[in-house]
Order: structure tokens, then C-alpha cells, then sequence
């Protein structure tokens, strides 16, 4: 797996974050949670590929195609402590979509709080990634 794929990933994902994060510092009756869930959903699910790519190719693994947030996180929580430290039991659309431009069956969350909370998931995610990869990717920041 080349580095510049990982680069470009985590670049997108920062790029959907810094939107999300954006809306949320809105007062919270102008915030539109549609668009903070569609962004913080993207970066979360490039991050975890960012770390599930990192891991697959330290561990010499062929990465598999469209996997779900879920099975990538099951995959790296096998190797890091920090990952298996991340909860994830509000982010509700870890195992029912995958984050794509064509599907019609999407799940969004519509609180402040819940988006919020996704937001700052991704954040965590984030910065495992940093440090993982701080070689290749501190470059970027």
C-alpha cells in the first residue's frame, strides 16, 4: 500500500473534519446536523481505513475491499491499545453504511450531541493515526 494513498486519505478526512467541527461552532439552533453527521461520518470512516491501512501493510496483510467502520476497527483493536480504548457504541453507523457517494439507504443522526459526539470520535481516531504514521503524515500537518 503506498504512503501517498494513506496521505491522501487522511488529507480528505482532515478536510471533513475541519468542515464538521466548523458547523459545530455555531450556536446550537444554527447548526445543521445533517451536514455535520455527513462529514464527521466520512472523516471517521477514512480514518479508520488510514489505521487499517497502516496496520495491514506493517503486518504484511492484503487489505480488504469495503469493509464496514466495524470490521476495520476489528482488525486494528487486534494490534492497538489506544484503538480498543475508543468507544463507539453511539456512532450508529459504524456497521449499517458504508461511506459512499450512491447510496440511498444512509443513516443520519439528527442531535447536536450526537453529532458532536461522532466529531469527536473521529478526532480520537485522528490522532492514533498521527502517531502511528508520524513519519509519513506529521509532514502534511
Amino acid at each position: 500500500m503506498s504512503n501517498n494513498k494513506i496521505k491522501e486519505l487522511f488529507k480528505q478526512a482532515d478536510s471533513e473534519l475541519y468542515n464538521a467541527r466548523n458547523e459545530l461552532y455555531k450556536p446550537a439552533e444554527d447548526v445543521v446536523n445533517y451536514s455535520v453527521c455527513v462529514f464527521a461520518r466520512s472523516a471517521l470512516y477514512r480514518f479508520i481505513y488510514c489505521l487499517y491501512l497502516l496496520y495491514t501493510e506493517e503486518n504484511g496483510d492484503t487489505p480488504e475491499e469495503e469493509l464496514t467502520m466495524e470490521q476495520m476497527m476489528e482488525y486494528v483493536n487486534q494490534f492497538d491499545s489506544k484503538a480498543v480504548e475508543i468507544d463507539f457504541s453511539n456512532v450508529h453507523c459504524k456497521s449499517k453504511v458504508e461511506v459512499t457517494e450512491t447510496r440511498d439507504d444512509i443513516f443520519f443522526c439528527n442531535s447536536v450531541n450526537h453529532v458532536k459526539y461522532c466529531t469527536d470520535t473521529a478526532d480520537k481516531v485522528r490522532e492514533i493515526v498521527i502517531e502511528k504514521a508520524w513519519g509519513s503524515l506529521a509532514e502534511e500537518q
